[in-house]
């Protein structure tokens, strides 16, 4: 039960003094300023010592009932606190017990009529000895009819009591895209990169499944209730937040929400702190975080690493993460220059190296965007510098898996870069979807889909892995589902040309001709595909213009492995094959679809194509 303050009883703590009458806070000789509302907890706290004071009870209390919201008490609480210097952890007079509220947890000095709650001595009245002795005798009494009917029956409410079902401990989460409040465009790349932060940091906690940024970004800018969230990423948590900032001035806060009943289990209680202080402010929020679902404590959590002490290079390398995770060739080449930035600051920063190494590499596996073999170098040799800093940096041996063996296509070396990131980080979905692209290129279609079934637990809305499952089908020979997972591209992106041209091929597989048109029609950067059409019609010459015309162009000569198809398609071997050559000699990355490409089946018999699969390690 809450306890009565006696306006006679002073408290001491520390160094402070605390005096309800006059309601005085003092450390020392000196009073500290402290507001009434924060006084008022304070004393609240102090008073019920001996126990957990909720959250919902300090708000009924003090705010009358009324909808306030979290952020009130965290402003209260945290006055308190700055007022004690009380500010760091272990907490020394306030406690936060995560999901419950908060505790005083100081050593108290107490005057003995505080515990008396009276001015009278401690001798015991005969009145008193009466009492006390009937007492006794009921609990006696008590403990008799228990031992006579305890074996007989249960009680009703015992019972009820007992089958009251403690909430599950959380164990999977969802990092959703922190808000940037500061009205300003500017500062998304530090939102974003917030958000991604918090999200690798909690994926490397193995007794947490935690749901990749492909998935929880799709939620960014369009807000739905937690169970909706919940429902959708099989998860029983949500990390919320906004970001603040005003000049070198910044706040982040969080809370975390069950996702069965939407309610909010704990919210963070940082300070404004300056832009200096960001890589503190970080490890305070997983440090709530991670303690607040049980799955830790905060002193089991190192620092994150983050291989670099200044701010600036930390501020470019998330401008670079920002730029690389929408991956349009002006953007990646935004990112180049912000990484490079971040190492003109700091030219030793392992992150930074590993984000070059990856935009180089997704460089040079889109031929649009760079020649054939001019951006794998550069993604080897930062790669290198990322693994050289740091072992255990996983983005850096997914790059060494596909650029170390661009050259010589050595599938099994390959795999054993991306084993090796799976071994450093299980649920990485990168490395299990591109495991899952030399499971399909060697024909091995179940394994595939089982890795990338995997990746899907982590990133069950991610675009990526949808498109990886629906290329996976499209060379096993699954049009249907080609198109299921098309369209489920589509509702992610409604005019995504990829997952409409993939649809075109598979109507047209299934002899489909007018939605394969209409499908055709909606993909305009793929339109010399439409050349599939007139070979299905019969109209030969008008393919063949269209291939030839492809071939001829900046487009065709950059990607001769696009033009072996179109000339396969139209029964064109001696071209096709001529093709398929040109896209070795000059190391085209998806020749090691050779294998499995549905229109290379009028080249299987032919020599020299058994000689490319050889050359690509996919012989027999």
């Amino acid at each position: 039960m809450e306890s009565e303050t006696n306006p006679k009883t002073t408290y001491r703590f520390g160094r402070f003094t605390l005096d309800p009458a006059t309601q005085v806070l003092r450390c020392e000789n000196s009073t500290v300023h402290l507001a009434s509302l924060p006084f008022r907890i304070l004393l609240h706290l102090i008073e019920n010592r001996d126990r957990i004071v909720g959250r919902d009870e300090l708000l009924e209390k003090f705010w009358e009932g009324r909808d306030v919201y979290d952020d009130a008490l965290r402003k209260a609480v945290a006055a308190v606190r700055k007022a004690l210097d009380d500010q760091g952890r272990p907490a020394i007079f306030i406690e936060t017990v995560y999901g419950r509220g908060f505790r005083f947890v100081g050593e108290l000095t107490v005057p003995s009529d505080a515990v008396r709650g009276d001015n009278e001595g401690s001798a015991e009245t005969p009145h008193k000895r009466t009492v006390l002795w009937a007492i006794l005798g009921v609990v006696l009494l008590l403990f008799a009819l228990l031992a006579i009917f305890g074996g007989r029956s249960h009680s009703p409410d015992l019972e009820t009591n007992a089958n009251v079902k403690a909430p599950e401990p959380i164990r999977s989460i969802a990092v959703m895209p922190i808000e940037n409040l500061t009205a300003d465009p500017a500062n998304d790349y530090l939102a974003d990169g917030l958000t991604e932060s918090l999200i690798n940091e909690l994926s490397q906690i193995q007794e947490l499944k935690v749901i990749s940024r492909g998935s929880t970004f799709v939620f960014k800018g369009k807000p739905a209730p937690p169970q909706e969230v919940g429902a959708k990423l099989g998860v029983q948590a949500l990390i919320e937040g906004g970001f603040r900032r005003n000049g070198d001035s910044i706040r982040l806060d969080v809370r975390l929400v069950r996702t069965d009943d939407g309610s909010v289990v704990w919210a963070s209680d940082q300070e404004d702190r300056t832009l200096k202080d960001i890589f503190d402010v970080e490890n305070g929020i997983i440090c709530q975080i991670v303690t607040g679902i049980q799955v830790k404590l905060c002193g089991e959590i190192p620092p994150a690493e983050r291989y670099t002490k200044n701010v600036k290079a930390y501020q470019f390398y998330l401008q670079g993460l920002y730029y690389r995770n929408i991956p349009t060739p002006e953007n990646l080449n935004k990112a180049v220059s912000s990484y490079n930035e971040a190492l003109k600051v700091d030219p030793d920063y392992a992150l930074a190296h590993e984000g070059l190494a990856t935009v180089y590499m997704l460089m040079e596996f889109n031929t649009v965007e760079a020649a054939p073999g001019t951006a794998a170098p550069k993604a080897l040799e930062h790669a290198e510098k990322a693994i050289a800093a740091d072992p255990d940096l996983v983005g850096a041996y997914i790059v060494l898996g596909a650029v170390k063996s661009l050259r010589n296509y050595d599938l099994d070396e390959r795999e054993r870069y991306y084993l090796e990131a799976l071994r450093r980080r299980p649920m990485n979905r990168t490395a299990r979807l591109w495991l899952s692209n030399i499971y399909t290129a060697r024909g091995a279609f179940e394994r595939a889909e089982a890795e990338i079934l995997k990746a899907q637990e982590v990133d069950p809305l991610s675009f990526g892995v949808r498109l990886t499952l629906a290329e996976l089908y499209e060379f096993w020979g699954k049009p249907e589902k080609t198109i299921e997972q098309a369209r489920l591209m589509l509702d992610l992106s409604p005019n995504d040309e990829y997952a409409n041209y993939l649809i075109a091929k598979s109507e047209l597989r299934l002899g489909n001709l007018a939605a394969a048109a209409d499908s055709f029609a909606k993909c305009p950067t793929f339109s010399y595909e439409g050349f599939l059409l007139h070979v299905r019609d019969g109209e030969i010459d008008e393919a063949r213009r269209l291939a030839e015309k492809f071939a001829a162009s900046d487009d065709g000569r950059r990607a001769p492995y696009s033009a072996a198809i179109a000339f396969a398609a139209i029964g064109d071997r001696e071209n096709a094959i001529a093709q398929l050559q040109r896209a070795y000699t000059m190391r085209q990355a998806n020749l090691i679809s050779m294998k499995v490409q549905p229109e290379f089946e009028i080249l299987r018999s032919d020599d020299r194509y058994i000689q490319l699969l050889e050359l690509v390690h996919l012989g027999d």
